[in-house]
């Protein structure tokens, strides 16, 4: 197994060190560490001379990893021993860590996509400057990439409900400069969205008002309307936020990876936005529609995982000005999720959590207090301050009272200037031209063959070289399996499993088809 470290030929001709040399570290600090984690990959920041008292921990489940990150040559020049006795051990990874720090940073997140993660610095290291929030803003990325890949029939399951409703549905692509220089008002879930009720409840046609996700609840619970709902997460938590939230008539946009189930409550105008997140396979039917529009979303980056990210472009790409936010807090302020919900956060229960995205972070607050953040909100709130830095041609207002600073914002208040007559705008636009109807048949036909071909793989029938070359050849494979198949490789790339890995695609092949 590759270390990951120079070789030993490099690193002790450049290092005077001796075992003597280097510090000691307190073992039971360490084991007092792993005890209370629950995590299940572990970064050490340093090598440790006592790397033994992790192998109960490692032990105890087979699915636990341990990744040594050190930065010095020197240390790994003097234990060479140690490193050589453990780094066949399949659970303990050695990394080398230079001045490359980012790139390094994003192997180790590719390499080890793990959903919980947690970081140990021996007390003589000097860690780099965000260590643990730079490995957990890249594995939240990676494991969302696996993740999605390794279910991705149920992504597609989202995306054929999606594609029964292009027949009743605009394309929201063609509604460029559609509201040039209007307000408009993207509002947040959070603790600050309260105090800008009464505002809100006044607006009818002074300003374009947008809500997604939890937001459109809030609002409700507060009396309020928006003009646009949004929704685009794939869970079914995305459900639960909607259910009750709006009148049935409110114009609803969507795009292709949203939870099917939340179509269920809108009978009012639908417009589909292509955002570029649903791989090949939204690719391929808009192709099929001619949809050749450019997405809406992708130039926010790659950390632009949230509803929010998503309205600030499409308000941008409306022509929107200014671009006005309220109640994106991206913390828990007063120790709240939600401004309609009163209850607290516990968040002494919170810090036990090591889920990438939800690990709970200290960060300084709009008002210099310390605000209780998580990563997601972190990387929402960055990809947010970025893209407005990028595009002054607007003004972008933060009217969120607390939570974390957007660098790039203006800290100010709701601005409105006239009345444009918000509904007629919309009901123009949802009268616009809907999107056809599209065929799924040539790709129900290659996923048939596709199956039979894992199928032989799996059973090591015939010319195994051959069956993988035909198979790639499938518009199905091209579409549905490839992505599924690259995580398989990276799954079993430790250990052998051939026709396991090959079953385990004609299954995904076989959840494909009643879809």
């Amino acid at each position: 197994m590759a270390t990951g470290l120079p070789s030993l030929d490099f690193h002790l001709a450049l290092t005077p060190y001796t075992p003597a040399d280097l510090p000691k570290s307190n073992p039971q600090l360490l084991e007092d560490f792993l005890k209370s984690t629950t995590a299940r990959a572990v970064y050490l920041f340093g090598l440790p001379d006592h790397l033994e008292i992790t192998l109960d921990w490692l032990k105890a489940d087979p699915t636990r990893l341990l990744i040594v990150l050190e930065d010095d040559l020197g240390v790994i020049g003097a234990m060479q021993d140690q490193i050589a006795q453990f780094h066949s051990h399949p659970q303990i990874h050695f990394r080398y860590i230079s001045g490359a720090l980012d790139d390094e940073l994003e192997e180790c997140a590719r390499d080890f996509p793990v959903d919980r993660i947690d970081l140990y610095s021996l007390p003589h290291k000097k860690k780099p400057k965000n260590l643990l929030l730079k490995l957990l803003r890249k594995t939240v990325l990676w494991h969302a990439t696996f993740t999605e890949s390794l279910q991705s029939h149920l992504l597609a399951k989202n995306t054929w409900e999606s594609l029964r409703q292009w027949p009743k549905s605009c394309l929201v692509n063609n509604w460029g400069g559609l509201f040039e220089k209007i307000p408009v008002i993207i509002c947040g879930a959070g603790p600050s969205l309260a105090p800008a009720i009464p505002q809100l409840k006044k607006i009818q046609n002074e300003a374009l008002i947008i809500a997604g996700g939890s937001a459109i609840r809030a609002l409700h619970h507060f009396g309020v309307q928006p003009h646009l709902a949004i929704a685009i997460d794939p869970n079914d938590r995305e459900y639960d936020c909607v259910k009750g939230s709006v009148p049935y008539t409110t114009p609803f946009l969507y795009g292709s990876r949203l939870s099917s189930r939340v179509f269920e409550l809108f009978q009012g105008p639908l417009g589909y936005i292509k955002t570029g997140t649903g791989g090949p396979l939204e690719a391929y039917f808009e192709d099929q529609a001619g949809i050749t529009v450019p997405s809406i979303g992708p130039d926010m980056g790659r950390e632009s995982l949230s509803v929010t990210t998503l309205a600030v472009s499409l308000a941008y790409f409306l022509g929107c000005d200014p671009i006005t936010l309220v109640g994106v807090d991206l913390a828990y302020s007063a120790s709240r999720h939600y401004a309609h919900q009163k209850a607290s956060i516990d968040l002494e229960k919170l810090k036990a959590e090591k889920h990438v995205t939800d690990q709970l972070l200290w960060r300084k607050g709009k008002n210099g207090t310390r605000a209780a953040t998580l990563t997601k909100w972190i990387m929402e709130a960055k990809t947010l301050s970025s893209y407005a830095k990028k595009h002054k041609d607007r003004r972008f207002i933060d009217a969120s009272e607390e939570g974390l600073p957007l660098p790039g914002f203006e800290r100010g208040s709701i601005e409105l200037r006239g009345h444009y007559d918000i509904a007629k705008r919309l009901e123009k636009a949802f009268k616009g031209s809907k999107l056809p109807q599209v065929s799924s048949e040539e790709l129900l036909q290659s996923l048939k063959r596709s199956s039979a071909f894992c199928g032989k793989l799996a059973r090591g029938e015939g010319h195994s070289a051959l069956h993988e070359t035909e198979l790639e050849e499938e518009l199905a494979y091209k579409l549905l399996l490839a992505p599924i198949h690259r995580s398989l490789n990276h799954c079993f790339r430790h250990v052998s499993g051939e026709e396991k890995k090959w079953e385990y695609l004609r299954e995904a092949a076989q959840a494909f088809l009643p879809l």
